[in-house]
């Protein structure tokens, strides 16, 4: 079993690469991660994760503000994404602009006055 990671946030504003990944950033989708636990993290960018390739992992109640309350721009394979939120103008409760193997979305809440985009992953 890998490791949980909980109550991260990043300090970066609204650029992607500096606001990515509450709980991680990867460099690149080369980066793997796997069995592991992304808890109420937040990020202007995927909350949980950002810019990595991730197995059999996790994400609960992470909050994007702007994209992504679970991950962001991401590969996700056999992963669990549960109550994470969007919270800004963006889109993509669980998970935003990602490819997703095998994973399932459930309890997902987006929580803006805009209705552009909702539902569960947007990519």
């Amino acid at each position: 079993m890998g490791f949980t990671l909980t109550d991260g946030a990043t300090s970066g504003g609204s650029d992607p690469k500096e606001g990515g990944g509450g709980g991680v950033r990867c460099e690149s989708l080369s980066a793997v991660v796997s069995n592991c636990v992304f808890r109420t993290n937040s990020a202007m960018y995927g909350g949980g994760a950002a810019y990595g390739t991730f197995y059999s992992c996790t994400l609960i109640g992470n909050s994007g503000y702007i994209e992504g309350g679970g991950a962001y721009s991401s590969t996700l394979r056999n992963c669990t994404l549960t109550g994470n939120l969007q919270i800004g103008q963006g889109s993509g409760g669980g998970a935003f602009a990602l490819a997703i193997a095998a994973g399932i979305a459930r309890r997902r809440r987006r929580l803006s006055r805009s209705p552009r985009w909702r539902g569960a992953t947007r990519a």
